[in-house]
């Protein structure tokens, strides 16, 4: 028997796709595609929405009702002659003067008018132990002759790699200006060592908020002589983070000689540089809705990192949007816009953009200090040892 061989004629039978699972899966993908737009829109668009809002409801109240608050200031801790005024507003009252940031240049005055609480309005109280300068403002002429002028992100008593950066930069004390952007101290092995290399090099600070802890324990401790029991609180009025005299910051606190306290302690929370395309240099940020620069919450420029939901800075990591998304974008409609150098958020690294420059990339968790020439925007970074976990 012969066995014929299929015919080359024969094709393969072509399997069709159901018309009603094709339109099952093209839904699915649809559906997919406008939850990922919702979630886009939640995350993004709606804080810098309520952000917004917020302002235009504070800038209403403020036409309708003049501002009728009052500083009033409590006297200096027995003992010493540092100024310890502090603003008994209380904390939980959290409204500011705010609209848009457009005129903040135009109102900052010298920087000595305003210490610890003086002159806040409606504010979260500031220890009576801060001996805080709020507001400094840095003089034309003295920039005037610098070619350079860098900033650098915190340093966290890692002297041997602030002292490497300083090499790599080939800084000049005479022609350039270093500038350090809060957390000189903690964590790291060499607090007094980063304060002293600091002051030597004639570098300029801002306060941050570990800086901040170790200072009002200095402050008490120089007003009373002696540190209260472990357990209990310091007596500095009715301010967010109260100290424990426990705290980990009180043993650092007592490795500052007066000297390294004076220094420390003259780093203002914001340091506003007009010569320098108007440049601002904070510990970690500015609440984009307040328009006087003096009226910046002390509590939020040296912790803020994100801008919760309800439009207000917060501590917390990444539960909103980043607070330099809201302010490049508030900066981008402003006729004189600020631009801001500050560090505290080693969790994002470096953060580039056109007016915010986020400088902490975690030197004491093993990763890298860095710095950035604010005329040319060059950027510079020496790798670290680690010193402390995240």
């Amino acid at each position: 028997m012969t066995l014929e061989s299929p015919s080359s004629d024969i094709k393969s039978p072509i399997i069709e796709e159901p018309p009603e699972r094709r339109n099952r899966r093209r839904g699915c993908w649809l559906i997919s595609g406008l939850i990922g737009l919702v979630i886009l829109v939640i995350v993004i668009v709606v804080p810098v929405v309520v952000i917004k809002e917020r302002g235009h409801q504070q800038q209403q109240q403020q036409q309708q009702q003049p501002d009728q608050s009052a500083p009033s200031n409590d006297s200096s801790p027995s003992g010493t002659s540092i100024n310890s005024t502090q603003s008994d507003s209380n904390h939980g009252n959290k409204s500011n003067k705010s609209s848009t940031i457009t005129n903040a240049t135009s109102v900052v005055p010298n920087y000595p008018e305003y210490h610890n609480g003086d002159g806040l309005v409606d504010a979260y109280a500031v220890s009576k132990y801060a001996n805080l300068i709020r507001l400094q403002t840095v003089p034309d002429d003295k920039l005037a002759k610098k070619q350079r002028v860098f900033v650098i992100g915190d340093i966290h008593g890692c002297l041997d790699e602030f002292n490497q950066l300083v090499e790599k930069i080939q800084y000049n004390p005479s022609t350039d200006q270093l500038i350090l952007a809060g957390d000189l101290i903690a964590k790291g092995p060499s607090n007094t060592g980063v304060i002293r290399r600091a002051k030597e090099l004639g570098a300029l600070c801002v306060r941050g908020n570990h800086d901040d802890k170790a200072v009002r324990f200095k402050t008490y401790e120089m007003a009373h002589g002696t540190i209260g029991p472990p357990k209990s609180y310091m007596p500095e009025g009715d301010v967010l983070d109260q100290l424990k005299f426990k705290n980990d910051h009180l043993p650092m606190s007592r490795e500052l000689s007066k000297d390294d306290y004076d220094y420390l302690a003259s780093c203002p929370s914001i340091l506003h540089i007009p010569s320098m395309n108007n440049s601002v240099v904070v510990h970690a940020g500015l609440d984009p809705l307040v328009t006087d620069l003096a009226q910046q919450q002390p509590v939020h420029v040296m912790t803020m990192r994100d801008i919760g939901d309800n439009g207000r800075p917060t501590d917390e990591k990444k539960v909103g949007t980043p607070w330099s998304i809201a302010w490049n974008q508030i900066q981008n409609e402003s006729a004189n816009p600020i631009t801001v150098y500050y560090g505290h958020d080693a969790s994002r690294g470096l953060v580039v953009s056109p007016y915010t420059y986020g400088l902490d990339t975690g030197c004491v968790y093993g990763k890298a200090l860095t710095a950035i020439e604010m005329k040319s925007k060059r950027i510079f970074d020496v790798p670290c040892k680690k010193y402390a976990n995240t």
